[in-house]
């Protein structure tokens, strides 16, 4: 991926969300990519952090392969019902999995057109979500 394709994934990912096992979170890209790209001329661009990241987000999508931490999960048992005697499950993925899905998503969605009557739920599509 360009670095372009990289910062615009960024920008789609949702702030505020709790983080993975890594303890990033999306803000914290978000402010990589701020401080590489500064939107005030005055600012001196700091690159360090957002190159590293495009480096090795270019490196995973070259190899295939992804660095073994990533696909771990922090498990969050959520009490369900009002007695609070079932739980479920939520899996706190790290945000650079979620960027590189992004990515993946995106270039799909540019790749592969579904005709409209075979998904209801598709933007426009037949049940007019928007």
């Amino acid at each position: 991926p360009s670095e372009e394709e990289i910062a615009h994934a960024i920008h789609r990912l949702r702030p505020g969300k709790a983080p993975g096992p890594s303890g990033l979170k999306a803000d914290h890209l978000k402010g990589w990519l701020e401080a590489a790209l500064p939107l005030n001329p005055e600012l001196e661009p700091d690159r360090v952090k957002f190159d590293a990241l495009v480096e090795l987000t270019q490196l995973v999508f070259d190899t295939g392969e992804l660095p073994v931490e990533v696909p771990w999960q922090i498990l969050v048992l959520l009490p369900k019902g009002d007695d609070g005697a079932e739980f479920r499950g939520v899996g706190l993925i790290a945000i650079l999995l979620k960027l590189w899905t992004s990515i993946m998503n995106a270039r799909l969605k540019a790749a592969v057109t579904f005709h409209d009557s075979l998904h209801g739920f598709t933007s426009g599509g037949a049940w007019g979500l928007q």
